[in-house]
């Protein structure tokens, strides 16, 4: 739905206190600017949520579990980015993880419609969440492998469910690979190696730029042949710092390392939120605006995974994407990083232009 009212810069200064992300801000104008696709992967604890923001106003919400009153938290956290209702919820599975927000969710706010595979669990949470869907007036929706479910002008396809029956849930999740023609997520719920090679097998596009790595990082998932397939640029892993399951594992880690791909982790990073903007990723997370210094957001080429800070390996200054004298680097004196951190570790100081 459509933001209920631009945030305000003395609302933005709240959100940072609270310890949420605050919007890209236009220094210019002083107004939230949404003129892309923002996916905010937040730090629930063990579990997993990711709003998503469309230029368009339309919302989405994949997944609304993790630790403590996390529903109150989401209906939080979207509410002071401006948006009262969902336009689209989506709940991958039925573990609690999952699903243990989503009842206060669709008790607290409207929400247009809601996506799960065709399966049930004998819980109470579960009775609770089919309850709530029905006191909102909907019926709840069932998402299989070959559909897409309407999100204004950003294609979303469901890649999995691909079979009808599993022994466990974690094979049920809903996988959406969601597209809006200028960059690309995939969202996998706790997807384990059965659904990952289903879906290899049948052929539809897998790869992304961003990747929510399966079932928090377990052993079980992310198999070496899905992970090259989705090839991403950014991988974001889910969980709780010293949870009983040992998430992430070690060989999911060493294969992550190994693909070359940029490490996320909501127990490191916070809230971490990912936009692109003027052909170039901007990255954002809890941790670099709580700590303004740290200067942590990254800067990158969609298209070769470089950074787009340019240093000068002669006056040792280095200059962001936009900056006045970006350009007059000469090549032979280029030197490039990710990060403003990265530079200034590396000694350069940043331009005044």
């Amino acid at each position: 739905m459509k933001k209920a009212k631009l945030v305000s810069i003395w609302m933005l200064c709240i959100i940072l206190l609270v310890g949420c992300i605050q919007p890209t801000v236009s220094y210019e104008t002083g107004i939230a600017e949404m003129d892309n696709m923002k996916l905010h992967f937040l730090n629930v604890g063990q579990g997993n949520a990711i709003f998503i923001e469309g230029s368009e106003g339309q919302t989405m919400l994949y997944d609304a579990g993790g630790d403590g009153e996390v529903g109150e938290y989401i209906v939080h956290y979207i509410r002071q980015l401006g948006y009262d209702s969902l336009d689209v919820m989506v709940i991958s599975h039925p573990h609690a993880d999952h699903l243990n927000g989503a009842p206060y969710i669709l008790e607290n706010m409207k929400v247009e419609a809601v996506y799960h595979p065709k399966v049930t669990h004998t819980t109470q949470l579960f009775e609770r969440f089919i309850k709530a869907i029905k006191n909102s007036g909907l019926s709840l929706k069932t998402a299989k492998a070959g559909m897409e479910i309407p999100f204004g002008n950003i294609q979303v396809k469901v890649l999995g469910p691909c079979s009808n029956h599993y022994e466990g849930f974690n094979d049920y999740s809903i996988v959406l690979r969601v597209d809006n023609g200028q960059f690309s997520a995939l969202l996998t719920g706790d997807i384990e190696a059965l659904s990952e090679n289903e879906i290899l097998a049948s052929g539809v596009e897998v790869q992304a730029d961003i990747l929510q790595v399966p079932h928090h990082g377990s052993s079980s998932s992310t198999t070496q042949d899905f992970l090259q397939a989705v090839n991403p640029m950014y991988s974001i892993l889910s969980f709780a710092t010293d949870n009983k399951y040992g998430h992430p594992h070690k060989e999911v880690m060493e294969r992550l390392v190994e693909q070359g791909t940029n490490i996320l982790r909501t127990d490191e990073h916070g809230n971490i939120v990912i936009t692109y903007q003027k052909n170039q990723f901007i990255v954002e997370t809890q941790q670099s605006i709580s700590d303004a210094n740290n200067k942590e957001s990254s800067y990158i080429d969609p298209k070769t995974g470089e950074g787009l800070i340019k240093g000068n390996k002669n006056s040792k200054i280095y200059h962001m994407p936009d900056g006045a004298h970006y350009s007059s680097v000469k090549k032979e004196n280029i030197i490039w990083f990710k990060t403003e951190k990265e530079a200034i570790q590396a000694g350069y100081r940043r331009s005044k232009q």
